[in-house]
């Protein structure tokens, strides 16, 4: 779900902790709850409202998938109000009662006020006379342009002794730069090669505390690629710095659709695309998410 701060909420996870599970209903619980959230008025804009119960109920046999033309996708329950359009009026109807080719209200344009602030407990390595990581504290534009080079283009592991690598491969001089200058304001050490194709430069760290840092920000800066999202520090962050983190974003993996007026983005994570079409309407970019087959 997504909240009036712009951050996203998994609604599952965040039901579980909350719920106390005192207040029964034939086929679940529920539970008196404020949360700030953002909706669609009958007006069709973006309002911000609070919830007032949340619930846990069981889930019925059948659930249905809905994807919209932009390839936005969910599956709820049959009872599941989606917004529409009637007559020139927002109304709402059950999932169950959907057709192929029904609209559903959708923003065309998000807006928030934003927060750079951020702050986040990560591991830090117990030796004599370690390199210590020096995290920022608020997200400023360098920071913002590293975290998008490392998502699409950076790589990390640890052993089990806490020993970690943190690589990031290109062979563009500009962005090669732009990365090291993130790691020198960190505070940690790095050296560069050439890939054994000699195409290419690797950028390579040994800071276990920015591996934990990177996790602690989002464990899905440190999974795999299908894996990968945005993390929230970015998604409520300010238009000024989204546009240094899509900036990023599209230097290393996008283009322009040869014969067309199409940028593509490409991605193996379905929720790491989400997240980008999402921070696009920040600026009124709409865009499609499709399917893409590559190499089998």
């Amino acid at each position: 779900i997504l909240l009036a701060s712009g951050e996203r909420l998994s609604i599952g996870e965040y039901i579980d902790k909350k719920i106390t599970l005192e207040n029964t209903i034939s086929d679940g619980f529920y539970e008196k709850h404020t949360l700030p959230l953002v909706s669609i008025n009958q007006k069709g804009r973006l309002e911000k409202l609070f919830s007032d119960i949340i619930w846990k109920r069981k889930s019925p046999p059948f659930l249905y998938k809905i994807t919209t033309a932009s390839g936005r996708r969910i599956t709820v329950t049959g009872t599941h109000p989606f917004f529409t359009s009637t007559n020139a009026i927002i109304t709402s109807v059950p999932a169950q009662d959907m057709h192929i080719g029904d609209f559903i209200a959708v923003p065309r344009k998000f807006t928030i006020q934003g927060n750079n602030k951020f702050q986040v407990k990560y591991n830090k390595i117990q030796s004599n006379n370690p390199v210590r990581l020096q995290p920022p504290k608020e997200v400023y534009p360098w920071f913002a342009s590293f975290l998008g080079l490392f998502l699409v283009d950076g790589y990390s592991n640890i052993n089990s002794k806490g020993s970690a690598q943190i690589l990031f491969t290109n062979n563009n001089e500009y962005l090669l730069k732009t990365y090291k200058h993130a790691l020198e304001l960190l505070g940690v050490n790095y050296f560069t090669r050439k890939t054994e194709n000699k195409e290419f430069f690797e950028v390579i760290c040994g800071s276990s505390e920015l591996y934990y840092f990177l996790k602690a920000i989002d464990p899905s800066m440190v999974a795999g690629s299908t894996f990968k999202r945005v993390p929230n520090i970015l998604v409520r962050a300010t238009d000024k710095i989204v546009q240094y983190f899509l900036r990023a974003l599209f230097d290393v993996e996008a283009f322009v659709e040869k014969n067309t007026v199409s940028i593509e983005f490409t991605s193996a994570s379905y929720k790491m695309l989400s997240d980008v079409q999402f921070l696009l309407l920040r600026f009124e970019i709409l865009c499609q998410i499709t399917d893409k087959i590559v190499n089998g």
